[in-house]
């Protein structure tokens, strides 16, 4: 489900970068680095804690994000983006949760 998500916000979030001439692409793939480093140190359990944390935390700062942008945001593209998937985000972030409380009784 959350592949599948953010496969499609992010293709979509893609096109309206390119459209208003941002190359979003580099950037994120710098910013997801470290979290990449980290996560493939580590197996079993200990990749499921790690994981699960950043789920929360991702998930976390999207919602705040994604909320801050709906309420106050000047380009009524990203804040119709924003409005679209606040409430996907939000889901994933209760999912989140739940898996991190699974993982770390």
């Amino acid at each position: 489900m959350m592949i599948t998500d953010h496969t499609q916000a992010n293709s979509e979030l893609s096109s309206l970068a390119k459209a208003k001439g941002i190359d979003v692409n580099k950037q994120v793939a710098e910013g997801n680095l470290d979290n990449v480093s980290s996560l493939s140190s580590k197996s079993g359990v200990d990749f499921d804690k790690a994981y699960a944390k950043l789920m929360v935390s991702a998930h976390t700062g999207a919602v705040e994000l994604f909320k801050d942008e709906v309420a106050a945001g000047k380009d009524t593209d990203v804040v119709a983006f924003a409005k679209k998937y606040v409430d996907t985000l939000s889901m994933h972030l209760e999912h989140a949760v739940s898996l991190e409380k699974t993982v770390n009784p």
